[in-house]
């Protein structure tokens, strides 16, 4: 069953996000499940490097990942309203999130998988949880990259997303996320380098691969580094690896294809056609 598992994420690069709103992008599922994952692991290492507090990266893949089934599953309701159900009934938003955590528990799947999802699971967590400070960082960098999808489309579509927009400020605004938000401060306009590194980043989405094939639907680069990162924890796994050693696999997945935000995808073939071609982009890379 655990192809099953796989399916499902494949699920998340059909689904798109602000689908009842006009976009200037078409930002997937896994693209924004990816970006935020980028957001929380770059926050992370700085933070950790700056102030000495430590974060567990192993369960931020983790609970990342397991979290984003829900919103495979229930891809027919948008994001607005899961949060004002969640906002006015926390107990009913609670119950769809176990809906699909029985279901997982239900598959045949391997006792690692469904122990990690225990781990994780718990939609109604406290204040004084263990891996608040994760949980923390996790909901910050999700509503980061949601404010910038809302903000660039709203350039186009003026006042459209205004409101959607300012929900995420006050959310953003609240006080457990005061050291996340003096990292990465919400102003497009006055950006320091590790908002202009993130936002260079987001053109992964827009970065298609096999573009020179014909293809059921589109995969960006930036949902691939999620598929891969996936597939490495699988992988890790099965072969007995551990935590450590799957931590740094799924590091190395999520991570692997970040210089095409400068390069493009440039598919093999062209990069293998004249001798030291690869050579050479790794030098444009670094510049």
């Amino acid at each position: 069953m655990l192809w099953h598992t796989i399916a499902l994420a494949f699920r998340g690069l059909s689904v798109y996000r602000w689908n009842n709103f006009p976009r200037v992008e078409q930002v997937s599922a896994t693209d924004h499940i990816a970006f935020s994952l980028h957001i929380a692991l770059l926050l992370a290492a700085v933070i950790e490097e700056e102030k000495g507090i430590k974060f567990d990266r192993d369960y931020i893949f983790r609970k990342v990942l397991f979290s984003s089934f829900t919103t495979f599953v229930h891809s027919d309701m948008s994001s607005e309203v899961k949060d004002s159900i969640k906002a006015k009934n926390p107990e009913m938003h609670a119950e769809l999130e176990n809906i699909v955590y029985e279901m997982l528990q239900s598959w045949n799947l391997p006792e690692w998988m469904k122990k990690d999802m225990q781990e994780v699971h718990n939609p109604l967590r406290q204040r004084n949880y263990s891996h608040q400070k994760e949980d923390d960082l996790i909901a910050f960098s999700k509503l980061w990259a949601s404010y910038h999808e809302a903000y660039f489309s709203n350039e186009v579509y003026l006042d459209v997303y205004r409101p959607a927009m300012y929900g995420i400020v006050q959310k953003i605004e609240q006080s457990r996320f005061d050291i996340f938000r003096s990292y990465l401060p919400l102003n497009p306009v006055h950006q320091n380098d590790l908002v202009r590194f993130l936002l260079g980043m987001r053109c992964l989405q827009s970065s298609f691969r096999w573009n020179s094939m014909r293809r059921r639907y589109p995969i960006s680069v930036m949902s691939h580094l999620f598929m891969i990162s996936f597939i490495a924890y699988i992988i890790g796994n099965i072969e007995g690896k551990s935590r450590q050693e799957i931590t740094h696999m799924m590091m190395v997945g999520l991570f692997h294809d970040i210089p095409e935000a400068i390069t493009g995808d440039i598919v093999t073939p062209t990069k293998k056609a004249i001798e030291g071609f690869e050579e050479v982009l790794v030098t444009v890379i670094m510049v």
